[in-house]
């Protein structure tokens, strides 16, 4: 659980190295681009495990 805020979940899925100086949020830090594709199946996973399926046609 969140602290103050209720569930929720954050997950590393590896965007890159972070080095002295060079954190997350920092103007050094290199992105790597090559993980934005895992990004997007896991974030697309957790949200059709977490709703319903819709019916056909509808």
């Amino acid at each position: 659980m969140l602290q103050g805020v209720g569930d929720g979940a954050y997950a590393w899925i590896g965007a890159g190295d972070v080095g002295p100086r060079e954190g997350l949020h920092g103007d050094r830090f290199v992105f790597n681009d090559a993980i934005v594709p895992v990004g997007i199946r896991y974030f697309l996973n957790v949200v059709q495990r977490a709703l319903p399926p819709r019916p056909a046609g509808g």
